[in-house]
């Protein structure tokens, strides 16, 4: 990398990574965060104002790199692009080191709040060499260039809602990748006033085919929807093509409604021997490989023979394999669209209703009608913000015997366990699971158990 040497530039040594993913160097007390760098580095770079001891700055150039720097394979990643593509912030580190380095985040976070943590496991990946075209969900953003008269496709520069135009995403898998590059193109062609909005793409990783949703700013045009049945519904590896409506200013990818317009309704996906049907306004696990890891891992600790209570279940990931098992399992969840699903695939994989009931409603209140006979384990997969005070109260009042966390942020996870923690529960493995590659971001499945002797 060049130097660019000036009057306020300063060496720093990267000592650490941050749960964003940038590096982390000390000026003092001044913690400065340095994107696109590892641990160990000995970096230049430009320090931007300080606000209670921390502090942003850019890199400017790598004096000595670290030996498990490596070239990033995206020609819109990282500093030598300008502006840079935020869907990446590992690209420059080998993949063995990533999967080290999301452990000791897993690590820090529960050694810094936890009385007693487990050590933390080496971090699981569906393969142990650098993975490619593994996101399943491939989503693109529109925009027009400043004159409104060019209209592009792209992802969102780092740090900001600004579309970068980008012609390739190899993180994303080829299939969605050429079906959303294909209508791209024939967006650009068509011109600004289609007001597109953004374009999903899930593939099958099961059977390859691709389900497609379109997010515009309004009821889609004449014009949109002739496009759309040129380049989506005839497409032959297209078997569902959806329309959202997104007219607000939030970060929230689709719209309070998405509907169908043609082709199927769900999406078929297969993880292990069970069939998920999954439709275009329902959240699901963005790659097959590592979701099949989470399965096996929860599996492997609710005892074959428990009543499970599987909080913020979705459409089912762990709920039906589980239920095909043998145990009893009770799902709840907020999402309709996502019940509806589990519900289908409940009935796609043959499973009694009676063997796994499913509940639309938010957690804390679907809680409050559960007995314990019914959650002699506990399974919770909850957003990024983890579970509510009042649904981890819940939970600790059914006195279940085992409760296995799954969670998509060590920080919630971290403060979560704490609470199960002072309910009198041993928190004793926390095994990471990549799910997003080349980002900071990690899974983690934690099991906490009920002390034998507690048995009032």
């Amino acid at each position: 990398m060049p130097a660019h040497r000036t009057p306020d530039a300063v060496e720093l040594r990267v000592v650490a990574v941050r749960p964003d993913g940038d590096g982390e160097a000390m000026m003092g007390r001044v913690r400065v965060s340095i994107p696109f760098t590892i641990p160990g580095e000995r970096v230049v770079v430009r320090v931007g104002p300080i606000h209670e001891n921390e502090a942003q700055a850019r890199l400017l150039e790598v004096l000595e790199p670290s030996p498990d720097r490596v070239a990033g394979r995206c020609r819109h990643f990282g500093g030598d692009a300008h502006p840079t593509c935020g869907g990446c912030a590992w690209q420059h580190i080998a993949y063995p080191r990533q999967l080290q380095l999301k452990q000791a985040l897993v690590h820090d976070a529960a050694a810094r709040t936890l009385r007693r943590p487990p050590d933390t496991l080496p971090t699981l990946a569906p393969t142990p060499s650098a993975p490619w075209g593994f996101r399943q969900k491939a989503h693109f953003a529109f925009s027009a260039d400043p004159r409104g008269r060019r209209v592009f496709m792209g992802h969102f520069a780092r740090g900001s809602r600004h579309v970068l135009p980008v012609v390739e995403c190899p993180v994303q898998a080829p299939e969605a990748n050429e079906v959303a590059f294909r209508f791209g193109e024939a967006a650009a062609a068509a011109g600004p006033t289609l007001g597109l909005r953004g374009l999903l793409a899930r593939v099958s990783q099961s059977t390859g085919k691709v389900m497609v949703t379109l997010v515009s700013d309004g009821q889609p045009s004449r014009q949109l929807r002739a496009l759309t049945r040129r380049t989506l519904v005839a497409a032959p590896d297209v078997v569902s093509v959806s329309a959202s409506v997104h007219s607000g200013r939030g970060s929230m990818i689709l719209g309070a409604q998405t509907k169908v317009v043609a082709g199927a309704d769900r999406l078929e996906e297969r993880i292990g021997d069970v069939t998920y049907l999954v439709s275009p306004g329902a959240f699901f696990q963005t790659s097959g490989s590592a979701a099949a890891i989470l399965v096996q891992q929860v599996l492997r600790h609710i005892p074959p023979e428990a009543s499970v209570l599987d909080l913020y279940c979705g459409g089912g990931l762990f709920a039906l394999p589980l239920a095909q098992r043998g145990n009893q399992v009770l799902g709840i969840e907020a999402n309709e669209t996502a019940i509806q699903d589990a519900v289908a695939s409940r009935q796609a994989n043959r499973i009694p209703a009676a063997r796994c009931l499913f509940v639309a409603a938010p957690v804390e209140a679907g809680l409050r009608r559960v007995s314990p006979a019914s959650a002699r384990a506990v399974v919770l997969d909850p957003p990024r913000a983890g579970a509510s005070e009042s649904a981890l109260t819940q939970i600790l009042h059914l006195r279940p015997e085992v409760i296995v966390y799954v969670s998509c942020d060590p920080m919630s996870l971290a403060r979560d366990l704490r609470v199960i923690e002072r309910g009198g529960f041993s928190v004793t493995k926390l095994q990471p699971v990549d799910m997003f590659p080349y980002t900071a971001e990690v899974e983690t499945v934690a099991v906490a158990v009920r002390p034998v002797r507690d048995t009032s």
